[in-house]
């Protein structure tokens, strides 16, 4: 299974929204951005076969946008991507994935994709103070980044690709 970790599009600034964090929406730029830089992913990929996104506005607006570009990808959202989340709510996901298909785009959040990304690579395995050792990942938004995974009892994986929205966007025009 090959695991694509999109990041959210740019949104509105915590400080000029109003609401909760959750409900914060993509600005007309990150929308524009995102539109670009997600043909530019599908100069890569020739499916997708299932996007998931956290709950909030912003990365479910991202979520809108990639599937549009992947018209036949089933779309869910789930609680275990919100902000926040870390290694161990990847691992609870992807063991009620089953074969959703070969290719799972995953929309969310930073610091939460670093931190998931570097246990997928480490094999799950943290440092006696029960972190993973940073792997100093910079997922920008509209970014990506694309782990294989392997077969086997805990979430595992090897990390192929880190693209920033700019690569993509040019990729797309």
């Amino acid at each position: 299974m090959k695991l694509l970790f999109v990041r959210h599009a740019i949104a509105l600034d915590r400080e000029m929204h109003e609401g909760d964090d959750l409900t914060r929406p993509l600005t007309a730029r990150g929308r524009k951005r995102a539109r670009k830089a997600f043909r530019g992913l599908a100069r890569l990929f020739d499916n997708i076969d299932l996007i998931v996104s956290s709950e909030a506005t912003r990365a479910r607006e991202t979520a809108d946008i990639l599937g549009k570009v992947f018209p036949k990808a089933t779309r869910e959202t789930e609680a275990l991507l919100n902000p926040g989340a870390g290694y161990a709510d990847l691992s609870a996901l992807l063991s009620t994935m089953g074969s959703h298909g070969k290719t799972i785009a995953l929309v969310g959040h930073e610091p939460d994709f670093s931190e998931m990304i570097s246990g997928l690579v480490q094999g799950g395995t943290r440092t006696p103070d029960m972190s993973f050792q940073d792997l100093h990942l910079a997922v920008k938004k509209s970014g990506l980044v694309e782990v294989n995974l392997f077969k086997g009892p805990t979430a595992t994986g090897q990390l192929c690709n880190l693209l920033s929205p700019r690569v993509l966007r040019l990729l797309g025009e």
